[in-house]
């Protein structure tokens, strides 16, 4: 947990810009894993980022519905920072272990969390548990062109294992990523699994922009999945 927060909290500190709404990335996530869900939320309903970081995506949510409670987890001490500077209620703990009741919030979200820890399973459960009704999350995707290109560079440059982990994450191929997916939810849940975010390489991310959005679901950096409980 300290060299999470020593990586990541680091990173935020130096990134607190917002997203750039007009990528076609953040329109793409927006579009398929965020306002499908935000859509069906009453008024007042409670929304959780996992992970929450400079809480981009959060503010997001709070410029397309302002109407919502916005909470965020988070390790690092200036994710914590940041999110209280905000107005968003905050709460920093190991996402392994949330302080949460079960229930509590009516969407759970996170991008790039679960993959960085050995115990990826028992941090979707607790995504899980404390969502009453929707939880949607993403890893990297094994096979996606940046995925392997990176895989390729970090081989070559002989890094840990171990550091590897805490800086890109695990990664996860389409069935591994399912059997995931069907370990934590129940029968009656329904869940839609999606791949997103860049396809090309970032030299050729004017290409990549241009890319329909039937590809890149198919073939996206990271696979994805939403839940519905049932």
């Amino acid at each position: 947990t300290d060299d999470i927060n020593s990586y990541w909290g680091g990173l935020w500190q130096e990134n607190r810009n917002g997203l750039d709404i007009t990528d076609p990335m953040t329109i793409f996530k927006f579009k398929y894993f965020l306002k499908p869900i935000i859509d069906e939320l009453p008024v007042g309903a409670k929304v959780c980022e996992v992970g929450s970081g400079n809480c981009q995506w959060l503010l997001l949510v709070k410029a397309y519905r302002p109407d919502l409670k916005l909470f965020g987890i988070d390790l690092s001490d200036v994710a914590q920072t940041i999110g209280l500077e905000l107005g968003i209620k905050m709460t920093q703990c190991d996402v392994r272990n949330i302080p949460i009741r079960d229930d509590f919030f009516d969407f759970v979200y996170s991008w790039g969390v679960i993959e960085y820890m050995l115990e990826y399973e028992h941090a979707f459960k607790e995504h899980y548990r404390i969502s009453k009704k929707f939880i949607a999350l993403d890893v990297p995707y094994k096979y996606s062109i940046p995925t392997m290109r990176n895989i390729f560079r970090l081989k070559k440059q002989k890094i840990s294992e171990y550091d590897i982990m805490i800086r890109h994450g695990l990664v996860f191929s389409k069935a591994a990523f399912l059997s995931l997916v069907k370990k934590i939810t129940c029968k009656n849940d329904i869940f839609k699994i999606v791949n997103n975010y860049m396809l090309l390489l970032d030299r050729f991310r004017f290409i990549d922009a241009k890319m329909p959005d039937f590809v890149r679901k198919k073939f996206g950096h990271n696979i994805g999945v939403i839940i519905k409980k049932g």
